[in-house]
């Protein structure tokens, strides 16, 4: 019996601390979104929650934007964010960026990344930043991990981290 009051004593404590350091971790994070976002002279919106999308450069002709069904094709760099912006590169299809950073190079990876908009496994964010993006646009995203990878380790991504995701818009199919 004590050893069960022992146990479910050590499960609420453990629990109080991860809602504490999670706590921390998201009072940082939005810190340091908010003084890179102060600082950057770009369009920006806030999606949702502590997502934000920048606007590096959109065509003002072009008024094709993503919508549910609609075949995506993008060219994109992965990074952890920094308060500077992009952080240390975790993936990309653009291979010049890939042979900087280090990243393995594998010839069919670096094509423009291709999906069905509304029916994706991307990462939420990413989602949602792409509807209503505009053909040949550009565009960066802040992500917070809520909206990532979350509090799990993927093999490329740390929990609680918080990326900078950058992607051009090379050409959008409308659904049928």
């Amino acid at each position: 019996m004590k050893n069960l009051i022992y146990i479910l004593v050590m499960v609420i404590f453990t629990s109080s601390c991860e809602k504490e350091t999670v706590k921390k971790i998201r009072e940082d994070e939005n810190k340091n979104i908010e003084a890179f976002i102060a600082s950057t002279e770009l369009k920006y919106e806030q999606l949702t929650g502590d997502l934000y999308k920048l606007t590096i450069s959109e065509v003002p002709e072009e008024t094709i934007s993503v919508q549910n069904n609609d075949s995506v094709y993008i060219n994109y760099i992965m990074s952890e964010f920094s308060t500077t912006g992009r952080g240390g590169i975790i993936d990309t299809n653009i291979k010049d960026i890939a042979i900087a950073a280090g990243i393995p190079i594998f010839e069919e990876k670096f094509v423009p990344y291709g999906i069905k908009y509304g029916k994706t496994n991307l990462i939420e964010g990413v989602d949602i930043a792409l509807e209503n993006s505009i053909n040949k646009g550009d565009y960066s995203i802040i992500i917070p991990f809520d909206f990532g990878y979350g509090t799990r380790y993927n093999g490329l991504v740390e929990p609680y981290t918080t990326l900078y995701f950058e992607y051009e818009v090379i050409n959008i199919i409308k659904k049928q």
